[in-house]
């Protein structure tokens, strides 16, 4: 009788290559638009709402995608495996044919012949999917750290468009992981530690670039993939035809994990105590050091100074710090030609969205109004803006260009009003001219 072992791992081996196509490709898609602002503002216009989250909505439908693949392809290669091994058996028109066939033939042996043929897939397609969810997933998780809570799904996409060339980096360097997953060298056991090892090395060094984080995910991945594989190799040689027939109990997973916890506690006392003691003084020492290294994070901090214009006429500023450093400057200001508006002056420190959380006094726009906001860009790099809080509202912006984004409030609550500008690290002035005006909706 077969061990269910060979039938669980084949099942397992097609529904992860399958959900890891799946987000590949989905993520793929997302990576391309975020890429480019004007195909998310297209795709946009087909989504409901006054203001879609084409990325955001691009995240969320690569973890469905994903899990529902997972299952569904689980069902559908349970079906796959049972066909296969009653074609084996199955007699045909000719007896003695069927004789000599069956004589060679052994379906255990070609159930896991089937299971082996799939490993190098398995191992390849879970990397790429892995390079295009997980930095993407970590950029949210990082935003929800900075917010406090959600964070504001405008500068997210903002954010998300910004480290655009950055996810495409992270996906290109799991795909050449995954390119390496092929050799059978990648998948032998003894590389599971070393890229746990290095994974860990990785996300030490992310308290000078915190994209070496997602780079750490990407290797723990396949030193996940790589102890999988050798837990399937062990499943694939039982002879026993109970094996992987258990049945996942509450019960059985707490027991599993006593007899863990007992194994970890029994190696921990078989160390010697100076080994422990040097061992702890050098896990404080790390973590001492590291909070050393890691500056305090300041508050947001506003202040009001005294601006002295051209004619002499002193006016007030606001003057918003980041806790990462960032200014921003808002003053009342008037252009050559007559124009009068806001000078919004910006001291970029780093590749984080710079906020200023309202124009004109007015953080929201009022239910049935209509907002206009002229930006235009006196000094600085290119940078990615937005005054609504939209993800069709980022627009790019650079030097001498002067870009209009119209906004109606057909619902009944407030729109959010303010600016938030993300790019290189700089200096940077723009003049915004804000107007209201009624709509009918």
């Amino acid at each position: 009788m077969m061990p269910h072992a060979i039938r669980r791992v084949y099942v397992a081996r097609r529904a992860r290559t399958a959900a890891s196509v799946a987000i590949a490709f989905v993520g793929t898609a997302l990576l391309a638009v975020a890429a480019k602002p004007a195909w998310a503002a297209y795709l946009a216009k087909g989504l409901p709402g006054i203001n879609p989250a084409v990325l955001c909505t691009g995240i969320v439908a690569m973890w469905l995608v994903g899990l529902f693949t997972y299952f569904a392809a689980r069902a559908v290669d349970e079906h796959r495996f049972a066909v296969a091994m009653s074609k084996l058996v199955m007699p045909g028109k000719d007896v003695n044919a069927d004789v000599e066939r069956l004589s060679h033939e052994n379906p255990d042996q070609a159930a896991r012949d089937m299971a082996h043929r799939l490993e190098v897939r398995s191992s390849a397609w879970p990397v790429i999917a892995a390079a295009v969810l997980v930095p993407v997933t970590a950029l949210y998780a990082a935003a929800i750290y900075r917010a406090g809570g959600w964070p504001v799904i405008a500068e997210f996409e903002a954010s998300v468009a910004v480290h655009a060339k950055a996810l495409l980096a992270c996906a290109g360097v799991g795909t050449l992981i995954a390119f390496a997953m092929t050799k059978r060298t990648m998948r032998l056991p003894i590389v599971g530690p070393m890229m746990m090892g290095l994974a860990i090395a990785t996300s030490a060094g992310a308290l000078f670039s915190l994209w070496l984080v997602p780079i750490a995910l990407i290797l723990a991945t396949v030193a996940l993939v790589v102890r999988r594989l050798r837990i399937e190799r062990d499943l694939l040689q039982a002879e026993d035809p109970a094996a992987g027939s258990e049945i996942w109990t509450i019960r059985g997973f707490i027991r599993q994990l006593r007899q863990a916890g007992g194994a970890a506690i029994a190696r921990v006392r078989k160390i010697r105590r100076r080994r422990l003691v040097i061992g702890g003084v050098a896990a404080v020492a790390a973590v001492a050091g590291a909070l050393v290294l890691v500056p305090a994070k300041p508050a947001r901090v506003t202040t009001q100074v005294k601006v002295a214009t051209a004619n002499q006429k002193v006016v007030t500023a606001t003057v918003v710090t980041e806790p990462t450093g960032s200014k921003s400057m808002v003053e009342i200001h008037a252009m050559n030609d007559g124009r009068v508006g806001l000078r919004i002056t910006l001291d970029i420190a780093d590749d984080l969205p710079v906020s200023v959380p309202s124009l004109a006094g007015m953080a929201n726009v009022p239910p049935m109004w209509n907002a206009t906001v002229r930006i235009t860009q006196i000094e600085g790099l290119g940078l990615v803006v937005s005054p609504f809080g939209g993800s069709e509202d980022m627009k790019n912006i650079s030097v001498g260009e002067a870009i209009t984004v119209t906004h109606a409030n057909c619902g009944m609550g407030e729109s959010p009003f303010g600016f938030r500008a993300q790019g290189a690290p700089g200096h940077y002035v723009l003049f915004v001219e804000p107007t209201l005006a009624p709509v009918g909706c």
